[in-house]
């Protein structure tokens, strides 16, 4: 047995429910693959080939793991290879449960909440392999709004039996970047409170879970602690992301004066020189509020969400302000820079997010101006097709992104989704039935595209709805699709129905 692994009383930590559920792991190894016995809350590794790879590969799987619901980490184990021995010594000599714990906190941010146990003499009994060693892992579902990442900046989703990409931190985050020169005292009360306010409604933690208002800017990573040389006061390093969020007035208009959002429309050009919690107020923190007043047609949840991705996803190295034009035909968003490298406007839905301002973004889900990683741009597209809108419109350049939403849109195809609402809830479908309601016909090529989906996927969904009488090919090798025409008639009657009876009630659930 290799000296660091010797049975030491790690286990007697584990609780009674965790023991026997790593025994019954370890007696199901005995007779099956790794692969039958993995999990969406199971993962077994090997040995890797040096440490660093076991080290790195540990910390990739219980970030992984954490981001959904935590889980059970097995190392040591071999996975399919039945040419070596399933289970075996570890072969590096520096390894213990302290050193797993230790590589994981060291990698991870923040630290995943991770218990290492040596599983060695559990599995000696249960194999009868008396040199086995092999090390368990028991991770905790992330507390943590933005979920964890690698040191890296790569973070990890469990997705059935695999680790699929969350979203990707550009290491090259300046909003967590201290100010030079700013102070606590630059930062606005009334915006903070506000945001322990929206806090609590979001999260439900309490406002008195914090001391002070300083204390939430501490806890939730906006402001950094430090004694200076031969103080014992602390001082507080105040970050870009609380100066951007909270900044007064004048503090931004020293420190950071591009940030300014202008907002244009017929009657008006207005300059809102403030901070991003109180520019979200003032544009869209109520129904009252200037740009819902202005756009009654577009959801507000999608002004909200396309408003927050120009504050938290806009390049704060080119000095332009965010242009907003709110008119009676469209409503046309313009932030700063185009998007961050390996994105596309054309792939946004389903693509594995990147943030160039991590802490900023985690910022705005802290403070609930917007939802959890990876949703946004989908509920934009869903909120705008089911009130009947036209598709959003991405546009990327080198120096702008903007997103545009067209106020004119098709009544009956809104109200056919309401009563439909039961039986139509997968965006997909919804996607395919705008985008054909509006021609005669697609090709397969045009559908993928505008469903952002790839052959496969999108073969699957037409083939599910040519079943359900949606949609039909134009030939048998399905290259051109159209609506089923009794479909096109029942949209486009769709306010006729008390007086017309298109049969469609045991296909999509009649609610009348």
């Amino acid at each position: 047995m290799h000296p660091k692994m010797s049975p030491t009383a790690q286990c007697s930590a584990i609780n009674r429910d965790q023991q026997e559920f790593l025994e019954a792991v370890l007696v199901q190894l005995c007779t099956q693959p790794s692969s039958v016995i993995e999990s969406e809350t199971i993962e077994i590794k090997n040995w890797c080939s040096d440490e660093k790879q076991l080290g790195d590969k540990a910390s990739e799987v219980s970030v992984c793991l954490a981001n959904l619901k935590g889980g059970l980490i097995l190392l040591g184990i071999e996975n399919e290879d039945y040419k070596r021995q399933k289970f075996s010594p570890c072969p590096h000599r520096n390894v213990s449960a302290e050193w797993i714990v230790r590589r994981i906190q060291d990698n991870t941010v923040p630290p995943v909440e991770v218990s290492a146990f040596n599983a060695s003499e559990a599995i000696q009994r249960i194999t009868g392999n008396t040199t086995a060693n092999c090390f368990a892992l028991f991770v905790a579902k992330s507390r943590h709004v933005g979920g964890h990442q690698t040191i890296g900046g790569l973070s990890k989703i469990r997705s059935g039996k695999e680790c699929r990409p969350y979203y990707v931190a550009a290491q090259d985050d300046r909003s967590k970047a201290p100010v030079a020169g700013a102070a606590v005292s630059d930062l606005a009360i009334t915006s903070v409170e506000w945001g322990m306010s929206q806090h609590e409604k979001k999260f439900g933690v309490s406002k008195s879970s914090w001391e002070s208002s300083t204390d939430f800017l501490l806890k939730l990573g906006f402001i950094e602690q430090y004694l200076a040389e031969g103080e014992f006061l602390p001082h507080y390093r105040v970050t870009l992301a609380a100066l951007l969020l909270f900044g007064k007035e004048s503090v931004l208009q020293r420190e950071f004066p591009s940030s300014e959002t202008i907002l244009i429309t017929p009657l008006e050009t207005r300059h809102l020189r403030v901070n991003i919690v109180e520019s979200f107020r003032q544009l869209c923190g109520s129904r009252s509020s200037l740009l819902p007043s202005i756009l009654t047609s577009v959801p507000t949840k999608c002004i909200k969400e396309l408003l927050v991705n120009a504050f938290v996803h806009r390049s704060y190295r080119h000095n332009s302000p965010i242009v907003i034009h709110a008119t009676e035909s469209e409503l046309r968003i313009e932030s700063p820079g185009g998007l961050s490298s390996g994105l596309s406007a054309d792939s946004l839905i389903y693509c594995t997010p990147t943030y160039r301002n991590f802490l900023l973004a985690e910022g705005a889900r802290y403070l609930g101006l917007c939802d959890k990683i990876g949703k946004g741009i989908d509920e934009v597209y869903d909120g705008v097709l089911q009130n009947g809108l036209g598709f959003p419109v991405f546009e990327n350049r080198q120096d702008q992104f903007s997103a545009c939403i067209s106020i004119s849109g098709c009544k009956e195809f809104k109200e056919f989704l309401g009563r439909r609402s039961q039986s139509l809830n997968k965006l997909d479908e919804i996607i395919v039935l705008r985008y054909l309601y509006d021609r005669e016909k697609a090709s397969f090529n045009e559908l993928c595209t505008v469903m952002q989906r790839g052959h496969q996927f999108c073969h699957r969904v037409l083939s599910e709805m040519f079943q359900k009488n949606m949609v039909e090919p134009l030939s048998s090798l399905n290259l051109e699709w159209r609506l089923f025409p009794v479909l096109r008639t029942d949209i486009e009657r769709i306010f006729e129905q008390d007086q017309y009876n298109f049969g469609f009630s045991d296909l999509y659930g009649d609610e009348r």
